[in-house]
Order: structure tokens, then sequence, then C-alpha cells
């Protein structure tokens, strides 16, 4: 997505210039906030559930916050402000989530400060049509809709607003100033009763002395009262007495409240109500005295934190009884939650890793390099497995672990977060690289023994040979392996891997003494003497044949000279016997 803050819209109104004469003209730029409007941002909050309510003026390059509820800030850019576009359009603005409006996702106010997720904003409209601001709803959390309903109310708040600034502008006198606060207080009260009325939650509006003038029917619902018990006109003071005397709520509860109701500010607490349950109430006091308490039933709210505590506690007890090391941490490398085994493999108690930072407990090179594969799962969203690597803590034992990074994405919150799992794998390394040591030890002394070796599979295809296999038959290496045995016999061999041969070399496990004939690289005949021995497969077949060769070509051709040598030897005695029988025949005749 391409952010553009001009998308579809003018940087500016038609009618700037006669605009900012107006604001001027109204003098209500630079001044300090009023209790009026104050109460008007509060109800906001309320009615709308949003974590932020402002109403805004839009000079010709700032905005002036005249009120606000929720985020301290007096003063902004006009070129990041959302307002500057509210005052573009006649109706109000609503942006669902400012993250993926092309108008906002690379505002300041979106990607950090406020995190503007949610806003919507009623322009303040003068009578003769001039937009000088705006009254808004802001919020964290992206919302899926924002109702006709909630914009007609947000609307009508708006118009409150402006005709609270236009009041300025009346005469000055006791008398004006006595029926503009009977008058804002009538309409505010109006305003409030409406609003009041068409609120979810239990709503009471409680005057100076204490008394309920406005309650509407949630209110009684949510307090557990019997069908038509009306609260307007009930003296609420008693009644939290009498909470307090049958030790319902403590007696502190009762003077946050009083305290409130006197002296203004806001609190919010929990009290039990008739049939087990929960209530939150929110109280806000009011600039004339008295107070607005919004009731919320929180009874199903608690029990689910209650089944999400047991669920984590039980996740956490489990967690604490494996082995493995499991880490939780932040996009901003704050491990966040740790397992008793990740605690100890760094030398400290779980209560000293949660909540510090990877610097403190790694090495400054080392936990910047934890950090940035952390942030390379966390960005991909794809989960990365079996990462093996040293792991070495500033006070723990240094080990190699076979590590898995799984990104998480909070769905209220929108943080980035990742689980780290890692196995210690330590002593499987030990064992693989002295299984390795020893594999090399064995290639070395097949290679440099004086012995003519070779392996093959049961096909009789070779897989190894030694180098002085190579040596003898004058061959190299790549011109060996893969090819048949049979492509190096020499014609008089005849086949050395006949059916009966086979059979007693499976039966008997081994061949010895049998002699064959070789070719070497010059075509000449090379005699060896054969001694083979069978690995098996774990079925019982032969997996592969080790053969030890003697180059016997000498010594076959020393023993048919010796065996020519004794026949001459034979033949000579003979003629000489023959020679001596014919002489005595010759002397007797």
């Amino acid at each position: 997505m391409t952010c553009d803050p001009h998308s579809g819209q003018p940087d500016r109104p038609a009618n700037e210039a006669a605009r900012l004469a107006k604001l001027r003209e109204l003098n209500i730029l630079d001044n300090i906030t009023d209790a009026e409007l104050d109460h008007v941002t509060a109800l906001v909050r309320m009615v709308f559930g949003v974590e932020t309510a402002l109403i805004t003026l839009v000079d010709e390059d700032r905005q002036w916050v005249k009120s606000e509820a929720g985020a301290p800030v007096t003063l902004t850019p006009r070129d990041i402000s959302f307002s500057a576009k509210a005052i573009l359009q006649d109706d109000v603005m609503v942006v669902p989530d400012a993250s993926v409006d092309p108008r906002f996702c690379d505002n300041p106010l979106v990607t950090g400060g406020l995190k503007v997720r949610f806003y919507a904003g009623a322009p303040l409209m003068t009578p003769d049509g001039f937009a000088l601001g705006a009254l808004c709803a802001i919020d964290p959390n992206p919302r899926d809709s924002f109702d006709e309903t909630s914009q007609n109310t947000l609307a009508e708040m708006a118009d409150v607003v402006m005709s609270l600034l236009l009041l300025r502008r009346t005469a000055d006198t006791e008398a004006d100033k006595v029926r503009r606060r009977q008058q804002r207080e009538a309409r505010r009260t109006e305003q409030i009763v409406q609003v009041m009325h068409e609120m979810s939650q239990g709503a009471m509006l409680i005057n100076s002395s204490g008394v309920c003038e406005y309650a509407n029917q949630q209110a009684a619902e949510v307090l557990g009262l019997f069908d038509g018990v009306r609260l307007e006109g009930f003296d609420v003071d008693p009644m939290i007495q009498y909470c307090v005397d049958q030790n319902l709520f403590s007696a502190d509860l009762a003077a946050r409240y009083h305290a409130v109701q006197a002296n203004g500010g806001q609190d919010s607490y929990e009290i039990p109500v008739p049939g087990n349950r929960m209530v939150r109430c929110d109280i806000r006091g009011r600039s004339e005295g008295g107070c607005i308490i919004t009731l919320s039933d929180i009874t199903e709210e608690q029990t689910r934190k209650r089944a999400l505590q047991q669920n984590g506690n039980q996740l956490r007890l489990m967690l604490d009884h494996i082995p493995a090391l499991v880490f939780h941490k932040d996009d901003k490398n704050r491990h966040l939650q740790v397992n008793a085994a990740a605690a100890a493999s760094l030398g400290m108690k779980r209560e000293d890793v949660e909540g510090k930072h990877g610097e403190a407990l790694y090495e400054k090179d080392v936990a910047a390099k934890y950090h940035r594969d952390d942030l390379e799962v966390i960005r991909s969203g794809v989960p990365k497995m079996g990462i093996v690597e040293p792991y070495a803590p500033k006070c723990g034992e240094t080990r190699w672990v076979s590590t898995d990074k799984i990104p998480y994405t909070d769905p209220v919150t929108g943080e980035k977060h990742v689980f780290v799992v890692a196995t210690d794998i330590s002593a499987q390394r030990s064992a693989e690289e002295a299984a390795r040591a020893q594999l090399a030890r064995m290639e070395m002394l097949y290679n440099s023994a004086p012995t003519m070796l070779h392996t093959l599979d049961p096909e009789g295809y070779i897989t190894t040979v030694s180098d002085f296999w190579l040596e003898v038959l004058g061959y190299r290496r790549d011109e060996v392996m893969g090819r048949h045995i049979g492509e190096f016999l020499h014609p008089e061999s005849g086949d050395p891997f006949t059916k009966e041969k086979t059979r007693t070399f499976v039966r008997k496990g081994l061949v010895k003494d049998d002699t064959i004939k070789l070719l070497n690289a010059h075509g000449e005949r090379v005699d060896v003497l054969a001694f083979s021995v069978p690995e098996y497969a774990p079925d019982g077949s032969i997996d592969r044949v080790i053969t030890v060769l003697s180059d016997v070509t000498e010594w076959l051709s020393t023993k048919s000279r010796l065996a020519q040598a004794q026949k001459m030897e034979s033949v000579g005695q003979l003629t000489s016997g023959l020679a001596h029988d014919f002489n005595n025949l010759l002397g007797v005749i």
C-alpha cells in the first residue's frame, strides 16, 4: 500500500481565507479550556467507548486542541491533523483503521504518539457554513463500523460544542452569564439525558445534592432492581451508607464517591450487586457539582479473566516442568516471560529476568545477534525452526541449543512478539562430533592401510575403494565409483557372484581365500585373494559387502615356476634312471 496524505482530497477548503477570518473573529484560539467543553469530551469517551476525545480548531498552520479527554495534547502541526481532513466534508469523517488508510498510514500520530487507528470527526460548523475544527473520537484499536446512529450522535454533540463556542461572543453581563449558564446546563443536561437514554450501559445523572436527576432503564437492570423501581429522585447517599453498613462495599469506596461528587475529577471501582454479579462504576464529576455514573456488568468479563488466569497458571506450571528453555519476547528485545528452565539457564530468578532487555542478560554482540534473528521472524511472520546455535548467557553456562522461533501478534494491541523454545543439544552435539572424529579416523585408516579394500552394494556396484586399491590397479577414484565390479574382472575370472557362491556367502556370512582375476587400468591381469564379509540391514537383508583383497599375482607366478621346476626335476630323475638301466643292459649284452 502507498501512503498519500493528499489522496482524493484538496489540502484546504475553498473558503479557507474567510474560514480563518471567522476563527480569529471568535477569539477562541490560544486560550485555556473550560469545564463545559471538558464535559463534552468526557461524554464522548463514555458514549463511544474510545480512549481519547478531542475538540480541535484548525488554524492556518497548526491544530489547537481546545479540550481533551484521554490525551494530554494541546497543539499539533496542521499537516498531520486528522481534523484538517474532517473540515473538508460536511458530514462525519470516519476512518476505521488509519494504518491502512492511504491518507494517514504514515502519519506520526498513527506510527507513533497516540497510535491512532480508529477516528471519527464531526466538523464544528458555524451557522454561516465555516468548519472551524472537529469533535473527535479516537481509539488505538481499529473498528469495523461506526453506524449512522453513532455518527448522528457525534454530529449533534459537535453542534453543542459549536453553540458553546459561539456563546463566548454574546454579551458579558452578569445576567447574560447566568442565562448562558442556565442554557448551557439545560442543553447539556438535555443532551446528556438523550445520550444516556441511547446507551447500552447503565447511566445515572446525580446533582450536587446527591439526588438522581435521571437514570436510564439499563441502570436499574444492571443494579438488579425490581421491575418498576425508578431511580429518578432517589437520594444516593443513604443507599451508599446502607451498603457500607451491610459490608457490601467498603467505607473507602464511599469516601471516593463523595470526593468526586464534591470536588470533581473521576474514579472507577467495582461493586457487588444482587445475583452474585459485579458491576464497574465509572464516575466523573461535573463543574456545577454532582456527577455522571456509568454502570457496566462485568460478571462475564471477570469470569473470563479468572479462566484466563487459571489457564495461564496451568500453562506456566506445565512449561516449568519441561527441560526446554522457553522465552516470550517483544520486538524491543524485552523478555516478557520465561519458564523456570530459562531463568535457571541465565543464573537468575524468574522475577529478575522478566521485563529485562536482552543486553542485561547477554553480552552486547550476543544480544544483538539474538534480536536480529527475532526481528527476522517477527517481520516475516514465518516461524523458523531448528536453528542450531551457541547459547551464551552472561551468568550461565554456555551450551549448544536447537532453537525454534514462532511469531505472534497480539489481536488486541497489535504488538509483535516472538516465542522462543531452545532445546539443549550439547550432549548430542558432543556425541556427533565424537562420531565424526571416529569416522574420520576410520576413513584415514581405510585409505592409508597398505591393503586393497572395497565395498559393494547387494547388486555388486562399488560404493567405496581404498587408496591402495586404486594404486595397485592404476585407476582414478572417479573411474571406479558407482561401476559394477564385473567391469573390472578379467575374462578368465569367470563370474565370482554365482548363485552357489551367493548362497554360501549368505549361509556362512563370509567368503575367504577366493581367488579373483582383475583387470588393471592398463588391461593387465592382476590376481587377488578375496576375503568378504557382509553388513546386514535391520530386516536381515545384506546392506553392503566389505572385501579385503590381496595381490597374489607374483605369488601365483612364483608358485607356477616352482611347480614347473619340480616337474622338470622329476623328469630328470626319470631320465637318469632310464639311462642307468640302459647302461646295465648294454653291459650284459
